[in-house]
């Protein structure tokens, strides 16, 4: 850096020309001391490279370094002020926190050095989306018609429910059935849809899922209503071309290779490793 450099430097080699002996200068020269704690110039360096960017380095003078080394003092007095007031409880819970970050330091430049995760291959790619199509817009999409009859809570309601929807598989026009059979008292509601991989409805996704093509479903007396559905049909939506959604697949698959590899690394680690468990509860 700057100054502060030059500065350590000169009382560096004063130092030196007094004592009437040609030693190299440190290269970690004593910058501040702070209340008996000492800064060095590799804490400054430190402190410099969270602070700055490879941009900001272009432009640093003497009076950057300057600030630099100040705000570095005034947070190693708020540093020593703050553990002077906590409790012993608190600095042990503040040094299993250090210790924490410490250890997640160090894994992170273990897995920089020994992870190395598979490149996403065009086998990879095209696997996925023969296996997945309902990601790109593909798969299953079923057209249903459902019939509806609410209040089943009351006996006497269910009842004629039961009786009536479970006479509906054998009924071919669903909407004129259930226009036939709705009074005052009983009304039997008539709707159709259709539904995909995106429908929001998952379980009754998954209950049209069992139904091929011109089945009906089991009665359902769930939530105070009877209800039955029916697929009229199953249609297959072919997905995106490959070419479109390339791209996607290599962006979802990279961190599956990643996850593959740090998994490698840790039990490679782990050969040799003398690990013992100990059951807490006891």
């Amino acid at each position: 850096m700057g100054g502060v450099r030059v500065a350590a430097l000169a009382l560096a080699v004063l130092a030196v020309t007094a004592c009437g002996k040609q030693e190299e200068p440190s290269v970690n020269p004593l910058l501040a001391r702070v209340d008996g704690s000492d800064v060095y110039q590799s804490d400054m360096d430190a402190a410099w490279s969270r602070t700055f960017s490879e941009v900001d380095a272009l432009y640093a003078d003497d009076a950057m370094e300057e600030r630099l080394l100040k705000s570095l003092v005034a947070s190693r007095v708020m540093a020593h002020k703050a553990e002077a007031t906590m409790s012993a409880e608190q600095k042990q819970e503040f040094e299993a926190v250090v210790k924490a970050w410490r250890e997640e330091q160090l894994v992170k430049r273990y897995l920089s050095e020994h992870v190395t995760p598979q490149p996403v291959s065009n086998e990879m790619v095209e696997s996925y989306y023969n296996k997945h199509p309902e990601m790109f817009g593909g798969g299953e999409r079923r057209l249903y018609e459902v019939l509806t009859i609410q209040g089943t809570t009351n006996e006497e309601t269910r009842d004629k429910a039961v009786a009536l929807l479970g006479n509906a598989a054998a009924q071919k026009e669903w909407q004129k059935y259930a226009r036939e059979n709705s009074s005052a008292d009983l009304i039997v509601h008539y709707a159709r849809a259709r539904a995909d991989a995106n429908t929001g409805d998952k379980a009754l996704l998954a209950k049209l899922k069992t139904l091929s093509a011109g089945k009906t479903s089991a009665m359902s007396l769930a939530g105070g209503e009877a209800t039955v559905l029916r697929v009229n049909a199953v249609e297959i939506i072919a997905p995106r071309p490959l070419i479109e959604v390339r791209d996607d697949i290599r962006r979802r698959l990279a961190p599956v290779n990643l996850k593959a590899a740090v998994k490698e690394a840790m039990d490679t680690a782990l050969v040799g490793a003398d690990v013992e468990y100990f059951d807490s509860k006891n």
